[in-house]
């Protein structure tokens, strides 16, 4: 299963690589925060963990498993 280490448009911020929340250090990568706050985004930046879409339904089944059906929500 292939997940992404940089959990969406907040892969260039350094906040969340210090604080674990991403694998990819942007200092070293150069990546760009602005991707995640910039004035020019329409909508809010997200922390996510982004997966192949053909691993989706194993994954919603595994926190379902986890956590229980009366627990979890698809949003």
């Amino acid at each position: 299963m292939a997940i992404g280490t940089a959990r969406g448009s907040v892969g260039g911020s350094r906040v969340a690589y210090v604080t674990d929340i991403i694998d990819l250090n942007p200092e070293t990568w150069h990546t760009v925060f602005s991707r995640f706050c910039n004035e020019d985004r329409e909508e809010i930046g997200d922390i996510d963990i982004d997966c192949v879409e053909s691993d989706r339904p194993a994954i919603f089944q595994h926190i379902i498993d986890r956590f229980g059906a009366d627990k979890t929500a698809r949003v």
